[in-house]
């Protein structure tokens, strides 16, 4: 998953976001298609995973730091 900058096709306004067809490949339930298939992405769906990996990331600083810390 990675975050890009885009221009809407529709209107020409540009935004900021994420690829729908790369994140349904990790959470296809916050993926919806259009009946022109037109993908689009639930971005409150995301928080609660990315407060997670959030949380992940710190244990992981966390520990690194011990480690240099030699604690």
């Amino acid at each position: 998953m990675r975050g890009v900058s885009f221009i809407w096709k529709d209107n020409r306004q540009p935004s900021i976001g994420i690829i729908a067809q790369e994140i349904e490949k990790i959470v296809p339930e916050i993926v919806n298609t259009n009946e022109h298939g037109v993908k689009s992405v639930s971005y409150d769906s995301i928080i609660g995973l990315l407060i997670e990996s959030i949380k992940e990331q710190q244990i992981q600083i966390n520990y690194l730091l011990n480690n240099i810390k030699g604690e």
